[in-house]
């Protein structure tokens, strides 16, 4: 599946946009950015690690916006709802025209709740937008579209 990545940071005026390709199986997320810059985050249950214009991939830790890719991004993008209320308390909201959904996760644990406020998912069939509003006010908007054959 295609994806753009808008983040909106606080202090810099223009959101930053990124563009690229998302391969999920049931155990592995492969995110991989294509413009403007060619990053490959690959999430497994045994953690997250990160390349950078095809250099080595290196492990990364949960701070910042990483809390959310080694606490959920995984199970969302899986479908792992109980895995998910591990981690998120999940409220839904009622359903939208024909058939639309949309779910709020809110942190249960003190340590994730203080990088992220919460994360709304938005769906029909499948997830079409996750965003991602981290505790200091920064926001993440992830559009999914399916990928062309």
């Amino acid at each position: 599946m295609n994806f753009v990545q808008t983040r909106h940071l606080s202090g810099v005026r223009a959101p930053l946009v990124a563009r690229g390709q998302a391969q999920i199986a049931a155990q592995r997320v492969d995110w991989h950015v294509t413009d403007p810059l060619d990053v490959r985050t690959v999430i497994t249950p045994s953690g997250v690690t990160q390349s950078v214009e095809g250099g080595p991939a290196q492990r990364m830790g949960a701070q910042g916006g990483e809390a959310f890719l080694s606490t959920g991004l995984l199970d969302l993008l899986s479908g792992d709802i109980a895995a998910m209320r591990r981690h998120y308390i999940i409220s839904r909201r009622p359903n939208g025209a024909g058939g639309s959904w949309t779910l709020r996760l809110t942190p249960r644990a003190p340590a994730l709740a203080r990088q992220l406020s919460s994360i709304d998912i938005a769906g029909c069939e499948r997830v079409n937008s996750v965003e991602v509003l981290q505790a200091n006010g920064d926001r993440m908007q992830i559009t999914l579209t399916p990928a062309r054959r």
